[in-house]
């Protein structure tokens, strides 16, 4: 094999399986390259894709497990195969009727060979429908093997190390996580219950220490010194955000912005906003963050900090001409009093839950538009140059809480044609070239999950070019989190599951829930009452075994890491290895009495769920 030449060792591995192609890796150099070959796995992938989708994409189903759906099936099934077998008995009693007229002692023509074209056009064909299928926009770099990986490898849950309270509170109890954000490629950070600042280890480099908490600072550190109430704030998603290039983490605490210095664990400033902080924009380099208080939305840029503090009181009224907007009453005078000056705007409804910036590639920021979704019906859409003037706004009618970009423009129709792999080639590439922006969003409508999609014009993004909302397969609860991982959505439920879909919103790739199942009667249900509140992919740019880095997720409590490994890379599966060395001096009663609570409620808030869609689709829900 090593002597053939290239085109005739890519023919022989398309009969292998990926298992098979794998393990002639180590053989020689040119077989390394060749198994390596980027387009072998986007074929390999998609091969996969047809077999377990019978050649036709399946969305993504609620209630392909019912009783009457499957009923429905097997009617449907037998009744083909009854026409089938009667088209088949017409068909033979033709041939035999036909063949009884021919006289055996004649010359019977040869048949007719097959066309010298046919081979090239099922080529094209499968081009096409390969060139349907693929999820990539252009010019977009994909690693296929990763991706192959991403897709169907198998999964395990792994648990971050959990921090032990300091000694006023019983010995051996552990902290609660408020967050989840980042730093670098090797490293996670999260505020801590008790006001303090965790870093734990992620990297491939010293095995030893992975998921292991590496640093924390003293109890205490994030407090703003206004009672037991004044810590990070339990319920904002977006508590923590990372200026990798500064090494600066930015943590809401009720009201208030601090920041730290991630190499000392000390705290750099603290910056305080109006009112109680509800969402926070991730961090990016030359821009300010996005704030969303109760009712108004603010910038806030920490390089500006320094300016502030050199400002007196005096000085700071004269900047009313600066900003008309600012009025000395209410909220507005906290403004002038706390030091803050950035314009905000005001929201007319309140509960801001997620902020997005759009920009036009990974590289180039230049893109000036903020979205804010929350519990409103519309997504807000400013323009930081235009800041606080309201640009547009895009109708939703559900109460979404999670927010994801990507600088590609998007179609409804060929996104659906796409799907059902009818476009020609050069239709599909020129659908993928589009420019333009695509927004997802996730949320609840009418107790479901909703997952919705909205193509934006480049040139003027008050233009919006396509919409496509998945209110009925999405997910049987309210959606949580989305994110972009590789050609894939990711999203999580309410139910603890964690959905890939593909960017068509309807396609499901693979599900996995971060609890245990065991079996209720003749049912498997969820053991535990976790829920992954935030997903985050990993990154992968640096890493030497891309493949391995997975989907961290936060369940409110702790952290946990979903590897595309067939065995836990840390911790265990259940984190048992964690509670076995925290297992000195835990009250295990209460831990097993607040877990045994906690399902209890999970069940109750299922089945009150459950009964409000029954009613709603009877037409007697409120």
């Amino acid at each position: 094999m090593e002597h053939l030449p290239s085109e005739i060792i890519l023919s022989i591995l398309s009969f292998l399986n990926p298992i098979e192609i794998t393990s002639l890796r180590g053989i020689s150099k040119r077989l390394y390259k060749l198994i390596n070959d980027n387009e072998l796995w986007r074929r390999i992938c998609f091969e996969q894709f047809i077999s377990r989708h019978n050649q036709k994409r399946s969305p993504v189903g609620l209630f392909q497990n019912h009783p009457q759906i499957q009923e429905f099936r097997r009617r449907a099934e037998a009744a083909l195969s009854a026409q089938q077998a009667w088209v088949d008995a017409t068909a033979t009693g033709s041939n035999n009727a036909a063949a009884s007229d021919v006289d055996p002692r004649e010359p019977q023509p040869l048949e007719t060979p097959i066309s010298s074209n046919h081979v090239e056009v099922e080529a094209r064909e499968r081009a096409r429908r390969l060139a349907n299928w693929d999820p990539t926009y252009h010019n977009e770099s994909i690693d296929w093997y990763a991706e192959y990986i991403a897709r169907y490898a198998k999964l395990s849950c792994n648990w971050f190390q959990p921090a032990l309270v300091s000694d006023s509170r019983p010995n051996g109890s552990t902290i609660e996580v408020k967050g989840l954000a980042l730093f670098g490629s090797e490293h996670v950070v999260a505020p801590l219950e008790d006001d303090s600042f965790g870093i734990w280890y992620t990297g491939h480099q010293d095995i030893d220490r992975q998921g292991r908490l590496i640093h924390k600072s003293k109890p205490g550190l994030l407090s703003i010194g206004k009672g037991d109430k004044a810590g990070v704030s339990p319920t904002i998603v977006s508590a923590v955000t990372v200026d990798n290039t500064r090494g600066k983490g930015y943590v809401v605490v009720q009201d208030h912005i601090q920041e730290i210095d991630l190499k000392t664990l000390q705290l750099s400033s603290s910056q305080q906003l109006p009112a109680k902080i509800a969402a926070l924009s991730d961090f990016t380099d030359h821009l300010p963050l996005t704030v969303g208080t109760k009712s108004a939305v603010h910038l806030y840029d920490p390089r500006t900090k320094v300016r502030r503090e050199q400002i007196g009181a005096s000085e700071s009224l004269d900047l009313m001409s600066t900003y008309p907007e600012v009025k000395a009453n209410g909220n507005s005078l906290s403004i002038l009093t706390t030091g803050n000056f950035d314009r905000f705007a005001s929201l007319h409804q309140v509960g801001p839950t997620a902020i997005q910036h759009l920009f036009r590639n990974s590289t180039d920021c230049t893109s000036s538009d903020i979205v804010v979704c929350g519990r409103f019906p519309s997504l807000l859409v400013y323009d930081r140059r235009c800041f606080p003037r309201l640009k547009t706004t895009l109708y939703s009618g559900a109460q979404l809480c999670g927010l994801a970009a990507l600088p590609h423009g998007y179609s409804s129709v060929d996104s659906e044609i796409m799907r059902r792999g009818e476009l020609t080639m050069n239709a599909a590439q020129e659908a993928k070239s589009r420019s333009g922006y695509t927004l997802f969003a996730c949320g609840e409508y009418s107790g479901k999950g909703s997952l919705e999609i909205y193509g934006l014009s480049d040139d003027d993004i008050t233009v919006q070019t396509s919409t496509f909302k998945n209110r009925v397969s999405a997910a049987q609860a309210k959606m949580l989190s989305i994110a972009n991982h590789g050609t894939r959505l990711v999203v999580s439920d309410a139910t603890g599951a964690v959905h890939w879909i593909e960017r068509d919103g309807q396609t499901l790739v693979r599900r996995w829930n971060i609890n245990q199942y065991e079996q209720y009667g003749n049912q498997w249900r969820p053991s535990g009452a976790e829920v992954a509140l935030k997903v985050l992919p990993m990154a992968q740019t640096q890493s030497s075994k891309a493949y391995e880095d997975g989907m961290l997720f936060w369940t409110g409590e702790r952290i946990g890491l979903m590897s595309f490994l067939p065995q836990a890379r840390f911790g265990g599966n259940n984190g048992s290895d964690w509670e076995q060395i925290l297992d000195d001096g835990v009250d295990s009663i209460r831990r097993r009495e607040e877990k045994i609570y906690g399902e209890t409620m999970k069940r109750a808030l299922e089945r009150s769920a459950d009964e409000v869609r029954w009613m709603s689709g009877l037409g007697l829900g409120s």
